[in-house]
C-alpha cells in the first residue's frame, strides 16, 4: 500500500515545483520489481483467478452492497472502482 500512497501523493502534487521528488519517491518504492507480487495478485483478483483476496473482485463490484448504498449492477460504482483497480495493475506493469 505504500506505493499507492506515494502514487496518490505524486498525483496530488503534479503542479508543484517539487513534483519530480514525488515521482521519484513513487518510482523508488517499486524499483527492482518490488511491486511484482502485488501486481500479479491484484490482476488475478480482477480476472477472477483467486489472487490477493481469494475472490473475483469484478463479481463483488457487480453484486453491490445495499448497506453501503451500492446496488447490483450499478454502472457508476462498477466502472469507477474497476477502472481504479485496473489503473493500479497498469502502474505495476509499467513501473
Amino acid at each position: 500500500m505504500q506505493a499507492v500512497s506515494k502514487y496518490n501523493a505524486w498525483l496530488a502534487n503534479q503542479d508543484s515545483p517539487v513534483a519530480d521528488v514525488y515521482l521519484a519517491d513513487f518510482l523508488d518504492e517499486c524499483a527492482d520489481a518490488k511491486c511484482d507480487d502485488a501486481t500479479a495478485a491484484l490482476s488475478a483478483a480482477i480476472t477472477g483467478n483467486s489472487g490477493l483476496f481469494g475472490c473475483d473482485m469484478m463479481s463483488i463490484l457487480y453484486s453491490g452492497d445495499v448497506s453501503g448504498g451500492y446496488f447490483v449492477g450499478w454502472r457508476d460504482n462498477v466502472t469507477s472502482k474497476a477502472a481504479y483497480l485496473l489503473s493500479l495493475v497498469n502502474l505495476g506493469v509499467v513501473v
